[in-house]
């Protein structure tokens, strides 16, 4: 039997890579292990959104994601020739206004690079066999899988970032509930000779089905997401098919000529396509579970949620799982908050992982749809909304996660009403002069692991919240020369907004009141 180890993540997807890298960043000694022998080559996940980049700018590896991907900078959606609308991402208020787009192969030797800098070694080829656990500490049962041999382990937490067919999940006995969709869809990595845009996404609507075709890094080369006229409805009679990649033996993968017919359908006779690298049928579900922690385990990622890829949200979700969790759970198991914090992943993740559930399903639906009368209803739509600037940029801005709030979380306050971004939202950026040299907001608190305070013209006396888990940052009009940052905080009085770790705005308020920011702090930590 082992020493006990602070945080047991098992799964080394995205989700899990970064989830041992946030519980190192943040102090906490961390074990990661995959029941995989090798890195996956072949995935789904491509489209880094907005605001999962904040977060590696956060991290510092931002840089790193940039000089390998793509940037995307709008998406399309298509019918019989005729561009229905385009949604532009460059009106997200954000450093990285576009959808980045890189194999989740190259996302996770990024993230695996990242982690060792901390400290992190990922182990291959261990899988969770067991786990049981007391009010103090779980206990797991691992097995190595090639030669055999188990091991019994005591973490004082587990991570369940294991997939769809988590074994953390099954083994915390939840229920994975939602449901099947009835038809098989198809992936394919392809080269394509065309005209269109290499920087644009690219959706095409049909009643034979749809058709994605998203820009990858590699000149001329695409990953295309679509539907084959012979694979829809296909598993109305095999409901209980395990999620994933379909058996050939089912229905036959797809072939680079049908693939090249289905586009010069949709797209123009001018098209060819090339060196595929692979090609697959597979099925989506959406389901989660009803929690996603039960005593000292918690579920992250796609051992939480699962759902359809249209909207490129499930990878980011999960990251953004974990990056929610890891300061909590630091803080809880160094004693300086109440385990009652670690009850605010659950109740805040939850309710973003449903929302993304039912976009994505309707999302599914319309895109799917095969009615003749539906279908010209939706083109319709889509056309008549898409004159409207302000659709498109809450469309951007929900695609890309920045939108994502948690206004009714126990650790959410919003005192008084003023312009300027409430509580429970993303704090945004904002360009200001530091030590005199120009900057801006997520600069300055990158790689930080406390909350930032900004104080607005508020009193020096505020100062005395300073410590090691808060940081006081006092945006002076000599700091502010344009005003910007005044502007976009609603600071035309004094105010004071308390940002948390995990980049969220967790406290804001008109009214100085030292008592009422004593209060808000103790709702977190400990006396």
């Amino acid at each position: 039997m082992s020493d006990v180890i602070e945080v047991l993540v098992i799964g080394a997807g995205p989700t899990g890579i970064l989830m041992a890298a946030e519980a190192a960043r943040h102090g906490l000694s961390c074990r990661i292990i995959d029941k995989g022998r090798s890195c996956a080559d072949r995935s789904r996940a491509v489209g880094i959104q907005a605001r999962t980049m904040e977060i590696f700018g956060h991290l510092k590896i931002a840089q790193d994601f940039l000089a390998q991907g793509i940037q995307i900078q709008a998406a399309d959606p298509i019918s019989h020739f005729r561009r229905l609308a385009q949604i532009p991402l460059s009106t997200l208020r954000s450093p990285y206004p576009f959808v980045l787009s890189l194999e989740q192969a190259k996302t996770e030797e990024i993230l695996a690079k990242y982690a060792a800098t901390l400290g992190v070694r990922i182990e291959k080829g261990i899988e969770c066999v067991q786990l049981m656990q007391s009010a103090q500490e779980v206990e797991v049962v691992l097995q190595h899988r090639e030669w055999g041999k188990e091991e019994k382990v005591k973490a004082s937490w587990v991570i369940g970032c294991d997939g769809a067919h988590s074994q953390v999940r099954k083994q915390l006995g939840l229920i994975f509930e939602g449901k099947a969709f009835a038809d098989i869809f198809s992936l394919a990595d392809v080269h394509i000779l065309w005209d269109y845009p290499h920087n644009e996404l690219s959706i095409f609507l049909n009643a034979k089905g749809f058709l994605a075709v998203i820009p990858l890094p590699e000149p001329n080369r695409y990953r295309l997401v679509f539907q084959l006229l012979r694979c829809r409805d296909l598993l109305k009679d095999h409901k209980n098919l395990p999620y994933g990649q379909v058996n050939k033996e089912l229905v036959k993968e797809p072939n680079l000529q049908e693939i090249e017919n289905l586009l010069q359908e949709y797209a123009g006779q001018n098209i060819h396509l090339t060196n595929p690298i692979w090609m697959v049928n597979f099925h989506i579900n959406s389901r989660m579970t009803n929690t996603y922690r039960k005593g000292r385990v918690f579920l992250a990622g796609d051992a939480a949620h699962i759902h359809s890829p249209i909207g490129a949200q499930g990878m980011n979700t999960g990251l953004q799982d974990v990056f929610n969790l890891a300061w909590k759970l630091a803080l809880v198991h160094k004693n300086k908050a109440s385990s009652e914090l670690l009850q605010t992943y659950d109740l805040e993740r939850h309710k973003v992982g449903k929302t993304i559930l039912k976009t994505t399903e309707y999302a599914s639906y319309m895109a799917t749809m095969h009615n003749p009368i539906a279908i010209w209803l939706r083109n319709h739509i889509i056309s008549f909304l898409n004159r409207f600037s302000f659709i498109r940029k809450s469309l951007a801005k929900r695609v890309s996660q920045t939108a994502i709030r948690y206004p009714r979380s126990v650790i959410v306050v919003d005192k008084g009403r003023f312009q300027g971004p409430k509580a429970g939202l993303r704090a945004p950026n904002a360009p200001i002069l530091f030590k005199e040299k120009p900057s801006d907001l997520y600069t300055i608190w990158s790689g930080s692991t406390a909350f930032q305070m900004l104080l607005f013209n508020a009193p020096e006396s505020l100062q005395r919240f300073g410590s090691e888990c808060i940081r006081v940052i006092s945006i002076t009009p000599s700091m502010d020369p344009s005003g910007e940052a005044h502007q976009i905080y609603g600071a035309k009085n004094p105010c004071v907004y308390i940002i948390r770790p995990d980049g969220y705005i967790g406290y804001r308020s008109k009214r100085i009141d030292e008592s009422e920011i004593e209060t808000f702090f103790a709702t977190i930590f400990k006396p």
